[in-house]
């Protein structure tokens, strides 16, 4: 557990006066499995316990605050308890509120402090939720930029979470640059919840319609650029990506409650449209790679498609780098003349 004092709870709880908090604490235990572990990922879950009991003991720890030079560790031992304090919280309030004893459920009170009212309990659980999951996003973003630091501490072992700040399988990567597209505030958890759209509106509205070999592609590029491009054909593959984004972001917005618009869908289907007119416009750039595509137009690709300049016609390879038993595990796309 990373809550094993009732001190630990008032850094995060001003107001509250309690003599034991035992029972807080228990419940505090869940809230980690719930709340934390998925985020973190069983490794990374273990190596912050490890850490915590190695700092549970130092009573100069409980206020980090007041120290200039306050470790990464303890940064992010904090961070985690400020999530599990707050979701613990949100998710027992009713729990909190009353009593139970020999005759029943009864409604707890105390002498000298005025019992909270229905308004003021609810009020309280929005406030914990919200500041529960602000705490998330910041434990996020604390561990995405560890994990882009020059000598990180802790991004191998978050790499098992499915949280970890880096996506290779869809055109979008970072909630940063879905961000760009619809407004998210940013927030790291709430792009790993809108994955599933996302992976679902490119395999159902784009893919089909651009090309499953071209759209490999492009999302590959984003983390091995193609080798072998001009400047023109370098900008006309971010051209493509941007304007893809734009229609997938827009896709997944219409399909989503809380984002979606009115006009949601329609701009998605605009955006798709444009984004298929470029790349039908500038399908010579992406050579072999558009041959499974409805785009593929070949009268668009000029003498380069004839069978006679065949040998001249640039064609995009895959070339794959394997690990030590023989699997491809990392793929770099360059430009090669076909023998």
């Amino acid at each position: 557990m990373l809550l094993t004092e009732r001190r630990e709870l008032d850094i995060f709880l001003p107001t509250s006066v309690q003599e034991s908090a035992e029972s807080i604490l228990t419940l505090a235990a869940d809230a980690e499995e719930t709340y934390l572990l998925p985020v973190l990922g069983r490794p990374l879950f273990d190596h912050i316990d490890e850490l915590y009991q190695e700092v549970a003991l130092d009573e100069d720890w409980l206020l980090p605050q007041n120290r200039k030079d306050i470790p990464s560790e303890q940064k992010l031992i904090r961070l985690c308890q400020e999530v599990v304090v707050y979701m613990t919280l949100a998710d027992n309030a009713g729990l909190f509120s009353v009593s139970m004893n020999d005759a029943g459920l009864n409604t707890p009170s105390t002498q000298g402090y005025e019992e909270a009212d229905e308004k003021r309990i609810d009020r309280f659980v929005k406030d914990a939720f919200k500041k529960g999951h602000r705490a998330i996003d910041r434990l996020l973003l604390f561990l995405e930029e560890d994990a882009q630091s020059e000598e990180p501490k802790f991004a191998q072992q978050w790499k098992s979470s499915r949280y970890f700040y880096e996506n290779h399988d869809t055109l979008f990567t970072t909630a940063v640059e879905f961000n760009r597209y619809v407004n998210i505030d940013e927030s790291r958890e709430w792009f790993v919840k809108l994955l599933p759209d996302i992976r679902f509106c490119s395999d159902t509205h784009l893919a089909p319609q651009v090309g499953y070999t071209l759209m490999d592609a492009l999302v590959k590029s984003l983390t091995n650029p193609m080798e072998g491009l001009s400047d023109k054909e370098a900008v006309c593959w971010d051209t493509a990506i941007r304007k893809l984004r734009q229609a997938l972001a827009l896709h997944v917005e219409a399909r989503n409650e809380k984002l979606k618009r009115k006009t949601s869908r329609a701009e998605a289907d605009l955006s798709l449209e444009r984004a298929k007119d470029y790349i039908r416009n500038h399908q010579s750039v992406f050579g072999l790679i558009m041959e499974d595509s409805p785009l593929y137009d070949k009268t668009l690709m000029g003498d380069a498609v004839e069978e006679d300049s065949i040998t001249e016609r640039p064609k995009p390879v895959m070339h794959y780098s394997p690990d030590a038993e023989g699997n491809a595990v990392h793929a770099i796309f360059h430009f090669n003349q076909i023998p």
